[in-house]
């Protein structure tokens, strides 16, 4: 593996599959779509303000005015990455604990 070269050819390929980057949610907030983001301070994983600069990314290209309409963005205290962690991790969705307590 050529890192340089490699991860760029990866990238290029996948990221539109796999990094959900792109600001533009007018076809999902016209066909009545509403997102809600969280992300748990204490992730290790993924960095909390990527999540933030996201958010951002939608409201800068939406306009605060649409954005406040169809998205939200709790920053969860604690919640390591998906859950775990000193802090809250259960909203009463479907997390994958969850899903193994059912599916077992």
């Amino acid at each position: 593996m050529n890192f340089d070269r490699d991860v760029k050819f990866t990238d290029d390929k996948e990221s539109l599959i796999f990094n959900a980057t792109d600001p533009d949610m007018k076809a999902f907030k016209d066909r009545g779509g509403k997102l809600l983001l969280y992300h748990g301070w204490s992730d290790a994983a993924i960095p909390p303000v990527n999540t933030i600069h996201y958010y951002e990314s939608v409201v800068e290209k939406m306009g605060r005015k649409q954005a406040d309409e169809f998205v939200e963005l709790f920053m969860v205290p604690g919640m390591q990455h998906c859950g775990g962690g000193p802090g809250a991790s259960d909203f009463g969705a479907m997390s994958p604990a969850r899903l193994i307590r059912i599916t077992a």
